[in-house]
């Protein structure tokens, strides 16, 4: 019942509202009826000053049409009065324009008497020789400017060749210095080879001379023989001789040929060159048991040298090298270092 009902208790609210609002609505009615008595008063004082102006527009009409008609009248006065105005002052120009056509006729006058002289002193016959001459003048200037641009592009053609010919000039110079230089080189050239060719033999016997000493030098470290003196001939054979014997490479063991040829190659690589260091890739191939122990001996009392570098897969250096570095590959062939020692670690 409650909800039934509060549409209807709505509906009284709003209306109670409104009547409360009515009686401050009965007194702005009663305002606004005395503003319409005010306002209906106004409406006939106002209608009656309408009827009292109904014949204005009437007379309105009367006025513009008057002036209508005087329009045209009003605009030819002020023109003549603009006239008027300036009437004075074109009478000024107009005595100063007599004036100067006096002056004018007065010249005119002048030139025609001067030209009645002239005619008379005018001598026709000497004025078309001297007019013939002018365009006959006229003619050459145009031939000799038609020649003078040719000789222009003469000049031009020959300045370019000259530039031309001064630049081979220049280079010409260029070339001939060059080749005073290059024939000064030749001809040192020459001259070294002509010294070459007579110190050839001569340079290559002092180069064995200086090789065999040290050749003879590293043997003796290599076989620790104080008397063995290493030859290295011209004919490149090898002959080592000591206190005891004498003998030719074929002639040597096996050791004492590895010990010269090594101590050949060494040396020269000593002499030729400034390297204080030698590789030795497996040295040992191809050798009995005793010659690669003996041979890693011998490698180790090399002297003359910083670094001495054994690749090799034969384990009788270890215990002569300072470093040892071993390496192995994996199944797939990749290669890794196992270890790297020095001789005193690997010892202790």
């Amino acid at each position: 019942e409650k909800g039934a009902l509060e549409p209807v208790i709505e509906d009284y609210r709003k209306n109670k509202t409104k009547a409360e609002e009515l009686p401050s609505l009965e007194d702005d009615l009663i305002y606004l009826e005395q503003d319409i008595l005010k306002l209906e008063n106004d409406k006939e004082i106002k209608e009656k000053a309408v009827k009292i102006l109904e014949h204005i527009p009437a007379d309105l009409e009367k006025i513009q049409a008057e002036l209508a008609s005087l329009r045209k009248d009003h605009k030819l006065y002020q023109t003549n009065r603009k006239q008027a105005e300036q009437l004075s002052k074109r009478e000024e120009d107009l005595q100063k324009a007599i004036t100067t056509l006096d002056q004018f006729k007065s010249s005119v006058k002048k030139m025609d008497d001067l030209v009645k002289n002239l005619t008379s002193q005018f001598d026709e016959v000497k004025f078309n020789k001297y007019e013939r001459e002018t365009k006959e003048y006229e003619n050459e200037i145009t031939i000799l400017q038609t020649q003078i641009k040719e000789k222009q592009i003469w000049v031009n053609e020959y300045n370019e060749n000259i530039n031309k010919i001064e630049q081979a000039e220049k280079e010409l110079v260029e070339y001939n210095s060059e080749k005073d230089k290059l024939e000064v080189q030749m001809f040192f050239i020459d001259k070294m080879r002509v010294w070459l060719r007579e110190f050839a033999p001569k340079m290559r016997k002092a180069l064995i001379i200086q090789i065999n000493v040290v050749a003879s030098e590293i043997y003796r470290s290599l076989r620790e023989e104080e008397d063995a003196v290493l030859t290295w001939q011209e004919d490149y054979d090898i002959h080592v001789s000591t206190s005891k014997s004498n003998k030719d490479f074929f002639r040597l063991s096996g050791g004492e040929k590895m010990s010269a040829a090594l101590a050949v190659r060494l040396a020269i690589l000593r002499v030729l060159t400034d390297a204080n260091f030698a590789f030795f890739d497996e040295p040992t191939t191809n050798l009995d048991e005793s010659t690669r122990r003996n041979l890693s001996k011998y490698i180790y009392n090399i002297k003359g040298f910083e670094q001495l570098f054994v690749i090799s897969h034969d384990d009788s250096f270890k215990r002569h090298s300072e470093y040892v570095v071993k390496f192995s590959k994996d199944e797939n062939e990749i290669t890794h270092i196992d270890y790297l020692t020095k001789k005193d670690e690997e010892l202790t």
